[in-house]
């Protein structure tokens, strides 16, 4: 009779799994405040106005992942600081301009669904 432990240690990954962990990866996109003030890791308390992507170039981002082998991207929209990339009326811990705010949030989603078409 299988322990607890013994029984976690018997799960092994079947074909279909090793199949996508030798020839699938993914590239996680993590963007937000950090991206403008250098630091590591964020407490919640920079000032949303340092976020300023004007020169954010997703397009760029999706292509280099696709060219490099990836097999999809994911932006992290919300990290441990609080920080959102979307439009949101439970916090003002967002985009400073509506316009902007708009604007930049769809633009990953825009180039990702680009290049899937290119396919």
């Amino acid at each position: 009779m299988f322990n607890e432990v013994d029984r976690y240690l018997a799960v092994t990954p079947g074909v279909r799994q090793k199949i996508l962990q030798r020839e699938n990866f993914n590239v996680f996109f993590h963007y937000g405040l950090n991206t403008f003030t250098g630091k590591e890791w964020g407490d919640g308390k920079v000032d949303p106005k340092v976020f300023d992507p004007e020169k954010q170039d997703t397009d760029q981002w999706v292509r280099t992942a696709k060219e490099a082998g990836a097999y999809g991207v994911i932006l992290t929209c919300k990290h441990h600081d609080g920080f959102c990339l979307w439009p949101t009326a439970t916090t003002d811990y967002t985009f400073p301009q509506r316009r902007i705010r708009t604007e930049r949030a769809t633009s990953y989603v825009r180039s990702a669904k680009a290049v899937k078409n290119t396919e």
